[in-house]
């Protein structure tokens, strides 16, 4: 559904790359035991984080991005599925963190079971 709903398990070990405004790469990390991740003591400026999905984890190789701002920026994915990315954001006097650019994941759809020859 695109929001982070009470249950719902972070994903562990999922690198982040930390952008500037021009997208330049300024820093990586990887998403700890409980999904989470920070990068901090940074100076005022344009950000972007992005997410790639070709590294998740084995776990969730074949996932894919859920729907994103799905409502609640706090609760909802902010990574564009074209690019893996969220939008810019800009720190300064008037804001100085955002803690609200989450990227979602879900399980992709599917069909299927098996078929065998019935020889009696």
């Amino acid at each position: 559904n695109g929001l982070q709903d009470q249950g719902e398990p972070g994903v562990p070990n999922v690198p982040v790359v930390l952008k500037d405004g021009n997208g330049k790469q300024l820093a990586t990390t990887k998403t700890g035991q409980d999904g989470k991740y920070l990068f901090d003591s940074l100076p005022d400026g344009s950000y972007q984080v992005c997410f790639d999905r070709a590294k998740l984890p084995p776990a969730y190789a074949d996932w894919l991005w859920t729907k994103p701002n799905a409502g609640d920026d706090g609760k909802d994915s902010d990574a564009d599925p074209a690019t893996g990315c969220t939008q810019v954001t800009t720190l300064g006097p008037g804001k100085r963190e955002d803690l609200t650019l989450d990227a979602g994941i879900r399980p992709p759809d599917r069909l299927g079971d098996f078929v065998w020859a019935d020889t009696n």
